[in-house]
């Protein structure tokens, strides 16, 4: 079958444990509008098919290259095996490199000698944007911003990868599995990095998934991209996360105000002062110093005076000597004596 005739440019092969990794991939290459096989974006096309015959006629016959995801989960699987099989006919048909081996860890697998040519995403020398400029120019393209569809990117992130947890990724059973906690910790940053370099044209996506979904995870990561962007277009949803009942997002919201710098925010600001979580009334004070604007002054005088926390009670003495009135000043040292 000629290459232009597939019906997916790449088919992924991985084990159900490996998804997140699996599933960041096929992200990145599909917002470079490459054709990838992966099996929750075929659930119309693979219900009531015997997927024995239908998986074997995807990776045997119907993917120009097959991406193949080694790990210990990959070589314990019955269906990793099967599509390992009809991988490796492939490639022996064709004589020419049709299997691009991922390893997640040294495990090796039947029919993949160690001399074939692999990527090693525990070294820490090849991350999976590597891996898929690397797929890119196998297919005889190369990636240019043109080429992405960043609103796809995000809503396909937000399915699965956007909603982990970055403090307990792959914390099973009382104990982490380190090794994996590592590469998927690393696909959710990597997936942050990716959208955040999209800049202002996908804050308004991603203001509006803010304020619908109700996932504290899903909220945490995306006020850290909206932090990472900055821009003010997204205050008043990031207003709106200052009023979650999850401290973490609620100070998530405070970091993303002092990035955004927007005096519209002082209202949520000067409720924020009033959390019972110390981090978010700093930060709080924190993002009213960034405005240095007179207009909360005698905020942050009433910090100075009321609050019984010294570390927050410092950032608003600070706050006041940026804004630099002889008001604040005065009343700063008074309360100080």
């Amino acid at each position: 079958m000629a290459s232009h005739e597939h019906e997916y440019d790449v088919a992924l092969s991985f084990a159900g444990e490996d998804r997140p990794v699996a599933e960041e991939l096929a992200l990145v290459l599909k917002a470079q509008g490459i054709r990838v096989f992966y099996d929750l974006w075929e659930q119309a096309k693979l219900w009531g098919e015997d997927l024995y015959e239908y998986l074997a006629g995807v990776y045997g016959e119907r993917a120009q290259f097959c991406v193949m995801f080694i790990s210990k989960h990959y070589a314990e699987k019955l269906w990793t095996t099967h599509e390992r099989k009809m991988a490796q006919g492939k490639a022996f048909r064709e004589k020419k490199a049709y299997i691009l081996p991922v390893r997640l860890d040294s495990t090796e697998i039947p029919g993949i000698p160690e001399t074939i040519g692999y990527l090693d995403l525990t070294s820490g020398q090849v991350s999976l944007s590597d891996a898929a400029d690397l797929v890119l120019r196998k297919l005889g393209r190369t990636s240019t911003r043109s080429d992405v569809d960043p609103v796809a990117y995000v809503r396909s992130a937000v399915s699965r990868v956007l909603q982990l947890d970055e403090d307990n990724l792959y914390y099973h059973h009382g104990r982490y599995d380190a090794e994996r906690w590592q590469i998927h910790r690393d696909v959710l940053r990597n997936t942050k990095d990716t959208i955040s370099k999209f800049g202002e044209e996908i804050v308004p996506e991603l203001t509006s998934i803010l304020d619908s979904t109700t996932n504290r995870f899903l909220k945490r990561n995306i006020l850290q991209i909206l932090e990472s962007v900055g821009s003010r277009r997204a205050t008043n949803s990031v207003c709106g996360a200052a009023r979650h009942p999850d401290a973490k997002v609620r100070n998530l919201a405070m970091l993303t105000l002092q990035k955004l710098r927007d005096e519209s925010a002082i209202p949520t600001l000067r409720s924020a002062l009033r959390d019972y979580d110390r981090y978010v009334r700093r930060n709080a004070v924190v993002a009213m110093k960034s405005l240095a604007s007179e207009t909360v002054v005698d905020d942050l005088i009433d910090v100075v005076r009321t609050e019984r926390d010294p570390f927050v009670q410092a950032h608003a003495v600070e706050g006041l000597g940026a804004i630099g009135t002889v008001r604040c000043m005065v009343s700063a040292q008074q309360n100080h004596c």
